[in-house]
């Protein structure tokens, strides 16, 4: 895909400010409703699936490179949105544990 296929304006280009490129992605025709995209210092070492990014239940998954704290500390961000009503989790700082104490 060529940048003046997605650029509106292509008074903006050529342009190498990945940024930019970046927020026209959505223009590229009959891209996909999920997609991966990887800019160009990134390098996958072995081969992955779709299971790898996409949970079971269609959400994404993330991986940082280092742990993201607690939301609270007698509640671990795992048992937020797990489907169990964890009551030291149902604050505001732990997003109401995810909705999981509503009934």
């Amino acid at each position: 895909v060529t940048h003046d296929t997605i650029f509106l304006n292509t008074t903006h280009l050529p342009t190498f400010s990945s940024p930019a490129i970046e927020t026209h992605l959505h223009r590229i025709p009959g891209i996909s409703e999920k997609f991966l995209y990887f800019n160009d210092d990134i390098f996958l070492g072995e081969e992955v699936l779709p299971e790898d990014f996409i949970t079971s239940r269609g959400g994404q998954k993330v991986y940082l490179s280092w742990p993201v704290p607690d939301c609270s500390a007698v509640c671990p961000w795992s048992w937020v949105g797990d489907g169990t009503c964890d009551t030291p989790c149902n604050t505001t700082a732990c997003d109401y544990d995810g909705e999981d104490c509503l009934t």
